[in-house]
């Protein structure tokens, strides 16, 4: 991912930690992923759902830099008091009386998701998977993907690269840059892509089920069985909505969709 930031957000970035890579410490589902020693937020889940945070939100809205709320996905943002830095996966309005939004983040739509994949629906929010934020010299993004739009003579898309930090990459940016993925085109992910992702959702939820299992009976544990078998049903709806699939994509549907079936058996033993 790449950040455009505010000018002035350079004491706020220095004191957000020195790690490389720098371990993810809390990740809630829809809502926030923090890191670089931001100290630890108490979340309260949705019942039924098991998410987190003001509601979906959308990561393209409208968000100008300087004057901005956690309106959105998208934002990087960090603590007025404190080290640490967040990263929205949906609105997060509660945190504007505590934090500063830097700016949002102008490349790695897809890496967000793939964050949000991970984040678990029941239990506590420690990452189920290992998760770190690593630094990638400009040089990297150069080489592939949409992030070859990133440029080697420290301009991005009219952001002057300029914010050392040991493991994000920041510039000041304005105008387009002002929305989060503003040098990437919108567009909904491939068919290829969100079977990845569900991939990685089904890892967790196996993860959290094996928790469920061993946990004593009592509310808590039934709120994490709704969850997950809620978020079950909803990847098996995604699953059976693919169509005209290339031939390794439908195999990679048919195998995930059996992952999903053989999690549903296990979790209907449970409530």
């Amino acid at each position: 991912m790449k950040a455009c930031a505010a000018p002035q957000v350079e004491k706020l970035v220095e004191a957000s930690g020195t790690e490389d890579p720098c371990n993810v410490q809390a990740l809630a589902a829809g809502a926030l992923c923090i890191f670089g020693g931001h100290k630890a937020l108490t979340f309260k889940r949705h019942p039924g759902s098991g998410k987190v945070g003001d509601g979906e939100g959308a990561a393209d809205s409208g968000v100008v830099v300087g004057g901005a709320s956690h309106s959105c996905a998208g934002l990087l943002s960090a603590p007025k008091e404190g080290p640490g830095l967040a990263l929205t996966l949906g609105p997060m309005l509660g945190l504007d009386a505590t934090h500063t939004v830097i700016g949002p983040v102008i490349i790695g739509r897809n890496a967000l998701r793939r964050i949000n994949a991970l984040a678990s629906l029941s239990g506590g929010c420690e990452p189920r998977k290992s998760l770190a934020v690593f630094h990638a010299a400009k040089e990297h993004f150069d080489a592939e993907g949409d992030a070859a739009i990133v440029k080697t003579s420290n301009q991005v898309g009219g952001a002057s690269v300029h914010v050392d930090h040991p493991f994000l990459l920041l510039g000041v940016g304005s105008g387009a840059a002002d929305k989060p993925f503003s040098l990437e085109e919108p567009k909904e992910a491939p068919a290829s892509e969100v079977i990845d992702i569900i991939e990685l959702e089904l890892n967790v939820r196996d993860v959290e089920i094996q928790e469920l299992r061993a946990m004593a009976f009592n509310r808590e544990r039934a709120q994490g069985v709704s969850a997950v078998e809620l978020d079950l049903s909803r990847i098996q709806g995604q699953l059976t909505g693919f169509e005209n699939l290339d031939t390794a994509s439908g195999h990679q549907r048919d195998w995930q969709h059996e992952r999903a079936r053989h999690l549903q058996r296990i979790l209907s033993k449970l409530m």
